[in-house]
């Protein structure tokens, strides 16, 4: 079984996206005859990868039905919304209660969204409140202040969970999680908070396929990280500063570019967006500048080298 899961992922990630794009490029070439036998290689990578993603589905629902009661940590994105829709179908919804933190650091469109799918799902979903950004500032806003925050986060959870006698509190981290700068999977860890998704081997792109196949709209959603990410270590974070990021972020939304970060140096926004939308945002880089110039930058920029995750941890 581990060689068939050590081929499957060699084979994911290194000939699959270049069998499809040869695919699709003799479908809109219309050359059919030509395409039958990348045709059947994809389709017979399609059957295998679906059994795996059955297997990994299975083993999800045993281990969350095992559980007495389930405390999950949601923030409304595409891993916690997963994480929660296999537990409404696994448990009883009264064995089940979402808990969402309430942070000058989150944005509310992200609290209104969890609060939909929870009401959705038909599951308790409790609000909980939780004053991170005087935590970070207290620690300088170190470069461990994902640490720090999460910690107060799930300590804030499990004191809720007990409190409404739900036993085993868990959250959405995944596979990849580990080969990113994420400290704060070491606070996770000393608070005994399990991550299902990861124990179960689920990676980003399985999660998103299996979203989409049990119906969930936002399967293809952008990851997001908290507001706090935008800023450099070292520096005091503001409410004022968090809102101008929000504000700014949702302006770029507005414009069709959902995978974006403002990056923000007080005076200066560095604008990271992904770089397949970059030619178009160069389209618009007056209009996005008049913006941020209104907001409160005194400068701002687009960078050429587009969206990167974590690029404020190595500034």
């Amino acid at each position: 079984m581990l060689f068939l899961i050590w081929s499957y992922t060699i084979f994911y990630s290194i000939f699959y996206p270049v069998i499809k794009q040869s695919y699709d490029n003799l479908k809109n070439s219309k050359t059919y005859g030509l395409d039958s036998s990348l045709g059947f290689l994809l389709s017979s990578y399609n059957y295998y990868m679906q059994k795996i993603l059955q297997q990994k589905y299975d083993n999800l629902s045993h281990w969350l039905f095992q559980k007495k009661s389930l405390a999950i940590a949601f923030s409304g994105g595409v891993d916690s919304s997963l994480l929660l829709t296999i537990a409404a179908k696994a448990l009883e919804p009264s064995r089940i209660v979402a808990l969402t933190c309430v942070s000058k650091a989150i944005p509310q469109a992200e609290i209104n969204q969890a609060a939909v799918l929870a009401i959705q799902l038909k599951i308790s979903h409790k609000l909980v409140t939780v004053d991170t950004i005087k935590t970070i500032n207290e620690h300088d806003n170190s470069p461990l202040r994902c640490y720090y925050c999460k910690k107060m986060i799930f300590n804030a959870f499990i004191k809720q969970a007990k409190e409404s006698g739900f036993a085993t509190v868990i959250e959405g981290s995944h596979q990849e999680d580990e080969t990113d700068y994420r400290p704060g999977l070491k606070a996770l860890k000393e608070l005994s908070v399990a991550s299902p998704l990861k124990i179960c081997k689920f990676n980003k792109q399985e999660i998103r396929v299996l979203a989409e196949q049990l119906g969930l709209p936002h399967y293809n959603k952008p990851s997001s990280a908290c507001l706090v990410s935008r800023f450099p270590f070292g520096v005091e974070i503001t409410q004022k500063a968090l809102k101008r990021v929000e504000y700014a972020e949702k302006f770029l939304h507005t414009l069709g570019f959902y995978l974006c970060r403002v990056r923000d140096y007080g005076s200066r926004a560095r604008i990271e967006i992904d770089k397949a939308a970059l030619p178009r945002a160069s389209t618009l880089k007056e209009v996005i500048q008049k913006k941020m110039l209104l907001l409160g930058y005194d400068q701002a920029d687009i960078d050429p080298a587009g969206y990167k995750r974590g690029s404020m941890n190595t500034r």
